[in-house]
């Protein structure tokens, strides 16, 4: 078996979950396996020997592994089978498996109220596999992202607007679910919260608020922030992050220490040199004498490092760049928390320890939310007080109200004495020259509906302030070696002069390009994929769905978006080369090219 493996997207190292089930009290031996359950479904099989329950062992895989990582299935065993050769008889244990499945009972209908029925129903269509119990997990199952937009649109229609796909995270039993789409049904005005008072927002506002004595400093010196000689750098391995790393190879002398999730250094590096390929960047690029391969985990104590490398790496870092927060547009708020908001307090930790260091934390403009679909502004301004949106994050995303926590701790933070830079990006569109993009995320995934479907949506000024990475990195090496840039917010994002709208870049790929692309009405264009699970759109079907408010989905709630001024950008990089690199022919052409559309 090889020792790495993919479920849906994400590559699984095998050898990893044994290793951590194997550091379970009361597991002797485990093998793991991904079995295909069906055309859809792919399962991680463990089988273990030794007396720990399969209950306490996904507790404690849980506070180690991410999700993906957990297996579906954990059978306990006497021994593991072995061929002649020494090797693992996979066969035998796959017979085992099945064997066990067999011999468990499905669920007896009898028992259940219509509300379990009917999602005991979907659940199997959904899965295509036995259900045991009301407690299942989806996800335990074999469920996962794709399957989960399967399974919204299955409920939605036959519960029109009762929940939303993040919902989904939280209610993951047939239980859970049944329970809280009947408390709806039977009191259907109990959650119609005014805006912003709802639990989520409590929650929300909870983690936002920070007492004005909170952040201890343990510091015995400072940090060279113009000159630094050693770089912390998050999130080396996304669109972003990868552009700033070649751009502080090339801007300054400081060895970088880059903060990756991997089994070891050779691992690292693996996905370090994969990414740049993958991002079209030159390997001329990489400077091995000056990079140093950190594996770690914001998401975990001291970074993932053991004490002793925590505690050398305070003392020798000047200057941090963190670029490493998750980006998912479905899951909700309480998943998104421990990877962005908890982590940012670690850094925090981390820079006010031994050496004082400089933080550039990297935002969103979508930290404003949608409160521009009441208050109507024509530029929002890089001084302007987020504060305000806090009333309609609770029907954002949860992407949207972890970035908005974040930069509420960071201003306290930087009330408090910490240095910390704010840069607000708007939509990372492509390197101006590749064409590279992040080819996953959302406007990527919509160009390709669009031009699979021929037809494209119409959305009122509409403007995702598309911007270029190779202008974001240089900016964001530029501007964070300025002292007086410390506690300022940077708007990273178009002249409102160039903010190109959506219809006007989809009039572009048409008149410029030849696409047969024609506009139609916003319902109408979602009829047409919303039901395609092959769709690119498919997974982030929620978005363009669920109504948020006043009768409409969050994307069709972003028309008539304001513009974002720039002015504190333009004066820092004033007397710089750096351009502000806009939409053109030749990148919309380089783009269409790397997505392979064109």
């Amino acid at each position: 078996m090889s020792p790495s493996a993919f479920v849906l997207t994400n590559r699984i190292e095998l050898s990893e979950i044994e290793k951590v089930i194997c550091q379970t009290k009361g597991v002797i031996n485990a093998a793991v396996h991904v079995h295909q359950s069906s055309e859809d479904v792919k399962l991680l099989r463990a089988f273990v020997t030794g007396q720990a329950q399969a209950s306490d062992l996904r507790n404690e895989l849980s506070k180690k592994l991410p999700a993906y990582m957990i297996p579906n299935e954990i059978y306990h065993i006497e021994d593991l089978p072995l061929k002649t050769n020494g090797k693992i008889d996979w066969q035998v244990l796959s017979s085992i498996a099945e064997d066990r499945i067999k011999e468990t009972k499905d669920l007896d209908e009898d028992s259940l109220n219509q509300y379990e029925k009917t999602i005991k129903k979907i659940w199997n269509e959904v899965l295509e596999s036995k259900i045991t119990s009301l407690e299942d997990d989806f996800f335990h199952l074999g469920g996962h992202s794709l399957l989960l937009t399967k399974l919204y649109n299955k409920l939605y229609a036959e519960y029109p607007n009762k929940l939303t796909l993040g919902e989904l995270y939280l209610n993951s039993t047939i239980r859970k679910l049944a329970d809280l789409i009947e408390e709806r049904d039977a009191n259907p005005h109990i959650h119609e919260y005014g805006l912003g008072e709802d639990p989520l927002s409590g929650e929300i506002k909870k983690d936002a608020t920070i007492p004005s004595d909170f952040f201890m400093f343990n510091t015995v010196e400072k940090g060279d922030f113009e000159n630094p000689g050693a770089i912390l750098l998050t999130g080396v391995t996304g669109f972003v992050g990868i552009n700033i790393l070649v751009e502080l190879l090339k801007s300054t002398t400081a060895d970088i220490y880059l903060l990756i999730r991997a089994e070891d250094k050779k691992q690292a590096k693996i996905r370090l040199l994969k990414t740049m390929t993958d991002q079209h960047i030159s390997l001329d690029s990489y400077n091995e004498a000056r990079i140093n391969y950190l594996c770690g985990d914001l998401a975990k104590p001291f970074l993932g490092l053991d004490a002793d490398s925590y505690d050398h790496l305070t003392k020798i870092i000047d200057v941090v760049y963190h670029a490493g927060s998750s980006v998912n547009f479905i899951q909700p708020y309480s998943y998104m928390r421990a990877a962005n908001v908890d982590a940012l307090h670690k850094l925090i930790r981390f820079v006010t320890t031994h050496k004082l260091k400089q933080l550039s934390l990297l935002s969103t403009v979508g930290a404003f939310s949608w409160e521009h679909y009441f208050t109507k502004p024509a530029l929002l301004k890089e001084d302007t007080d987020i504060q305000s949106a806090f009333k309609y994050l609770s029907r954002d995303m949860g992407y949207i109200q972890s970035k908005w926590v974040m930069e509420q701790v960071a201003q306290e933070a930087i009330k408090q004495g910490v240095p910390i830079i704010i840069f607000r990006l708007g939509y990372v569109f492509c390197h101006s020259k590749t064409g590279a993009t992040a080819s996953y995320q959302w406007w990527s995934l919509l160009i390709k509906t669009c031009i699979q479907l021929k037809t494209y949506p119409t959305l009122v000024n509409q403007k995702e302030e598309l911007i270029m990475v190779d202008f974001v990195s240089k900016a964001i090496a530029h501007i964070s070696k300025n002292p007086a840039s410390i506690g300022e917010v940077f708007h990273l994002s178009p002249e409102p002069k160039d903010n190109m709208t959506v219809t006007e870049f989809f009039e572009m790929l048409r008149h410029e390009f030849k696409f047969d692309l024609q506009p139609v009405p916003y319902q109408d264009w979602l009829a047409l994929w919303e039901a395609d699970e092959n769709s690119p759109l498919y997974p982030l079907l929620n978005l363009f769905k669920f109504k948020a408010y006043d009768n409409k989905s969050l994307i069709e709630i972003h028309q008539n978006t304001p513009d974002f001024d720039i002015s504190n950008t333009k004066r820092f990089i004033k007397n710089s080369d750096i351009e502000i690199t806009k939409v053109n022919r030749n990148s919309v052409e380089a783009f269409c090219k790397y997505l392979g559309v064109l």
